[in-house]
């Protein structure tokens, strides 16, 4: 997330350039930022749409306090510099809410992601703000976030997920040379049946990658390129999406039994590459932008 915000940001520029020579100061000095913008009634803000939350001048003006919940915000507790998606007044924006070390006032996070079914590690919990006072010049933003197509986000999870499908290849590869069971007398490596389906996860992967790593070496990283880059980026999301969730289910397969166990990290491995079908672009939209773009309309 940190890497997608930086790389969106430095292209698009569309924060205020002293707010970002501070943020990406912060960033480099070991600062861990991220954008909050999604919402129970929002849903993701890749659709457009005003937020809830809110960030209300003060009387004196001097200050803005900020209220409402975000969800799915990444890092959580462990995030110094919090990116808040908001309307201000009839207009979007973004305000920097700085988190230190002990709580920040009225900042609570609710523990949502404990249980989650994928990437439980990112502590992807709640946020809700409660008049959260920040300075004027905290508001980093202002404008429509659909006016510059994010082409970081869906690239920078791409190489998630397609990493840890090649964890569960390699795991896979290394179970099977050092497995020996007594009736075989030798590492199930041997065996054609498993030779054939790490083969088959192999090709899968080379595939996707090949289309992800040739992807990101089109982009110019100029703005005007963006919304033809679209259809490409969602056609190697959508690559490495499907290739990850069949590497991860054959390599449990080929496993057997020891695949379930906490032995192996190939459970872990194939929940985690579930959550690539729901980041955006995905399902059918991903397939109508590769559509639109090989049709031309």
């Amino acid at each position: 997330m940190q890497h997608q915000v930086v790389g969106h940001q430095r292209e698009t520029r569309t924060w205020r350039p002293d707010a970002r020579e501070q943020i990406m100061c912060a960033a480099a000095a070991g600062g861990l930022l991220n954008h909050l913008g999604s919402e129970p009634r929002l849903g993701s803000p890749s659709r457009g749409g005003l937020p809830d939350t809110t960030a209300t001048p003060t009387p004196d003006g001097a200050q803005l306090l900020v209220n409402g919940r975000k969800t799915w915000a990444t890092g959580g507790r462990h995030l110094t510099h919090l990116l808040v998606r908001v309307a201000v007044g009839e207009q979007g924006g973004v305000v920097l809410v700085r988190q230190g070390d002990k709580n920040t006032p009225g900042v609570e996070w609710i523990e949502t992601w404990r249980d989650a079914l994928s990437l439980r590690a990112t502590d992807s919990n709640d946020v809700v703000f409660y008049d959260v006072a920040v300075p004027r010049e905290n508001l980093i933003e202002t404008g429509n976030p659909r006016a510059l197509p994010n082409v970081w986000f869906p690239m920078m999870l791409s190489a998630v997920y397609l990493g840890t499908a090649l964890a569960a290849r390699d795991a896979l590869i290394r179970y099977a040379l050092e497995r020996v069971p007594t009736a075989l007398g030798k590492p199930i490596a041997t065996l054609p049946k498993i030779q054939r389906q790490v083969g088959e996860i192999d090709v899968a992967l080379m595939a996707a990658r090949a289309l992800l790593f040739e992807v990101a070496g089109e982009w110019t990283g100029r703005d005007e390129d963006r919304p033809a880059m679209m259809g490409r980026i969602a056609a190697a999301k959508m690559a490495v999406s499907v290739a990850a969730n069949e590497a991860t289910e054959k390599a449990l397969a080929a496993a057997g039994g020891a695949g379930l166990t906490g032995a192996l990290p190939l459970e872990r491995c194939f929940r985690d590459v579930r959550a690539a079908g729901m980041q955006p672009p995905s399902g059918d939209t991903a397939y109508e932008m590769v559509g639109r773009a090989a049709l031309g309309v």
